[in-house]
């Protein structure tokens, strides 16, 4: 088989397989300071790695491929007709069949390889480019935009089961990760240090039953830098790679001497969603250690995992479950729960929990929801995970003897 060679410069990504020289895979347009992707209609493009390169440089999801049509990177349009509707449906398998025409590459023999190497050439070019007195100009691509397409391209595929786990054990590839994370500002360069977040955070989660290694210590090292930082999107993002790292007792080392432990608890008080939902599952890993649990109760952690579920109550059953869990966690080994979790938090938690299981008891009832009716099921589903979970923590503090189990679940 012929090697594959990619080659990008400021308009086009090439590509050749033999030796009839290169072929466009992805056209750029320069605009704005940004090389702009141009979708090519999908019914039009030839299956296999050009139309797969093009459609993951732009979706961030396999979920978002479908209703991507024209030239631009509109998602499923909400209006038009019956024939407008089967239309993307047809594109829309012609998305999943490209999609796994693409995941099968990272099979052949050196393919992972050429596509880091690209990554690591535009590196070194952005670093040239960065140290240079030269301007450039407002409608030329800069290594920036090319180094965030080929970015991306790695965190799509990083969810596919059988690529993930091989870019995971790639050094080459979390190295250079790590590189662009510590040499990145996310107040000049926000796409590409997210989609280098969202990229670790796949491949970190394939490496959670795996022995740690020195560049699993190097990337919690530079995301203990990173926090706080004032970027609420880039905080959620970094503490999602906590999330599957904190599962190893020599990266909660690091998080406690860096005192991210702290951080995390007091971040318990923002009003972001979802930075308090990602919070709270790398503290379900932490209070597994018992070694950390004074941090928490010294940080006032129980107070605000009550005023947490107290806030956000039966309308958000998933992140009262998580919270739940960590409160678990932390009087896991305790012979005197009121005592650990402290007699007025405790007073307080069993009444948020049992005003809770009350308001929600409309739930309970709820077990014949009809299958198509899915966001019915799905908040059945949620809520007997809340009743079972806060169940067992109320049966935990009347009475001492219970069984001090719960598992770990990782923030994903």
């Amino acid at each position: 088989m012929a090697p594959l060679v990619l080659h990008i410069d400021n308009t086009r990504l090439l590509y050749r397989t033999n030796t009839s020289g290169f072929k466009t895979l992805l056209p750029f347009q320069a605009g704005g300071g940004t090389a702009v992707l141009r979708l090519q209609r999908p019914t039009a493009v030839q299956p296999g790695l050009p139309g797969l390169m093009e459609l993951l440089c732009i979706c961030r999801g396999r979920a978002q491929y479908a209703g991507v049509t024209g030239n631009c990177t509109a998602g499923r349009s909400t209006g038009g007709t019956a024939g407008d509707v089967a239309e993307e449906d047809s594109e829309a398998a012609t998305l999943q069949r490209l999609w796994e025409d693409f995941a099968q590459l990272f099979s052949v023999a050196r393919f992972t390889d050429t596509l880091l190497s690209l990554l690591s050439s535009y590196l070194k070019l952005d670093r040239e480019a960065q140290a240079s007195s030269d301007e450039l100009s407002s409608t030329t691509a800069t290594p920036e935009d090319v180094i965030i397409k080929l970015v991306r391209v790695l965190a799509n595929v990083a969810v596919d089961p059988h690529v993930g786990p091989v870019l995971a054990r790639s050094k080459t590839c979390q190295s250079l990760l790590i590189s662009l994370v510590q040499h990145k500002s996310i107040a000049e360069s926000e796409e590409l240090v997210l989609s280098c977040f969202a990229t670790l955070n796949n491949l970190t989660y394939y490496s959670r039953h795996d022995p740690p290694s020195a560049l699993h210590a190097q990337l919690a090292n530079c995301l203990c830098d990173m926090v706080p930082m004032d970027h609420v999107e880039g905080l959620v993002e970094a503490i999602r790679v906590f999330g599957n790292l904190t599962h190893f007792r020599e990266i909660r080392d690091i998080l406690t001497r860096n005192q991210v432990v702290e951080v995390l608890v007091e971040m318990l008080d923002c009003d972001s969603r979802e930075l308090v939902y990602v919070c709270c599952g790398v503290l379900v890993n932490i209070m597994s250690d018992a070694s950390r649990r004074t941090i928490f109760q010294q940080e006032n952690g129980v107070l605000r995992l009550v005023e947490v579920l107290q806030y956000f109550g039966c309308s958000d059953l998933q992140l009262c479950s998580l919270a739940c869990q960590v409160l678990w966690n932390y009087c896991a080994s305790a012979v005197d729960v009121h005592s650990t979790l402290g007699s007025q938090e405790t007073a307080r938690l069993v009444a948020v929990l049992e005003a809770l299981l009350d308001e929600g008891s409309q739930f309970a009832g709820a077990s014949d929801v009809a299958e198509e009716d899915s966001e019915a099921a799905t908040l059945q589903r949620l809520w007997e995970d809340f009743a079972q979970v806060s169940t067992k923590l109320l049966d935990r503090i009347d009475n001492t003897d219970a069984l001090p189990y719960l598992p770990v679940h990782a923030n994903r």
